[in-house]
């Protein structure tokens, strides 16, 4: 691998305790405001990712880094996404939200770019002291564990899973999923996509479907999922997740293609 993983961990653990942790369930007022969409953002979030920034970049010079409070900034950056080059795609606090209210279920999560293609990824959730790590063709490692997710050929209706189809999401694509919950082993979110991939990781979920598909919340997770055996692909043309797209019907997460297949046909494929 072209980074050393063991300094990437250091890093996410730092910048957490440095940045992140101090404020949790500590947050003044004025700590939080407010993005486009009534998305909360905290003094947290923008001070780890400014450490996390310059940090990553000084362990891979030349690279670049695509964040979510940057883009917020200046969608732009995103562009970053459409070069050659090593990209760094960071969420500095996924389930802000929740961090900010002092709810434990956030995560700090990074992923490896190059030519629109997650080559490595971490997810570390700090206030459950959960981290996952992995890159392509090296396996993935949760909770100092090696993941390996199996077949699972059991029917819809008994397969766990979450559905993120509300806020974010198309009124039609909402009424549908609205009305096929019923289909499948509905679970409850957690508000947070970092902590959704560390549950279907640990085998707590059986997949997961999004319409949010911002680079941030899914590089990491997706390439986890792939390395360890799942399938994560875009609903509408049934190609693997890639971040260079960020917008779309939405994104399945099964544990293997006749899975994803058998989800696809049950929540978005068949008449209602």
């Amino acid at each position: 691998m072209i980074i050393d993983n063991d300094k990437v961990v250091a890093l996410l653990r730092q910048v957490a305790a440095d940045e992140v942790m101090p404020l949790w369930q500590n947050l003044g007022k004025d700590d939080i405001s407010y993005k486009a969409g009534d998305e909360p953002v905290t003094v947290a979030d923008k001070a780890s990712e400014v450490a996390l920034t310059a940090a990553l970049t000084g362990l891979l010079p030349g690279s670049k880094v695509v964040g979510e409070e940057a883009v917020a900034d200046d969608p732009a950056v995103m562009d970053l996404l459409k070069g050659e080059e090593w990209v760094w795609v960071v969420d500095p606090i996924d389930g802000t939200r929740n961090f900010s209210l002092g709810n434990k279920n956030f995560a700090l999560m990074v992923a490896l770019v190059r030519q629109g293609q997650s080559e490595a990824a971490w997810i570390y959730a700090p206030a459950i002291d959960s981290l996952a790590c992995g890159a392509r063709g090296e396996g993935v490692v949760l909770d100092g564990k090696a993941v390996l997710i199996s077949d699972n050929p059991a029917a819809p209706a008994a397969l766990r899973g979450t559905l993120h189809a509300g806020q974010f999401s198309p009124r039609e694509m909402a009424r549908r999923i609205s009305k096929r919950r019923d289909r499948v082993a509905a679970q409850r979110s957690m508000g947070s996509a970092g902590i959704e991939y560390l549950r279907l990781l640990a085998g707590g979920l059986d997949f997961s479907f999004f319409t949010k598909l911002m680079p941030w919340d899914h590089a990491p997770g997706c390439l986890l999922l792939e390395v360890a055996g799942a399938v994560a692909r875009f609903t509408d043309t049934h190609e693997a997740y890639s971040p260079r797209r960020h917008a779309g019907e939405g994104l399945l997460l099964a544990p293997d293609p006749d899975a994803w297949a058998r989800l696809h046909q049950t929540l978005l494929a068949d008449p209602v």
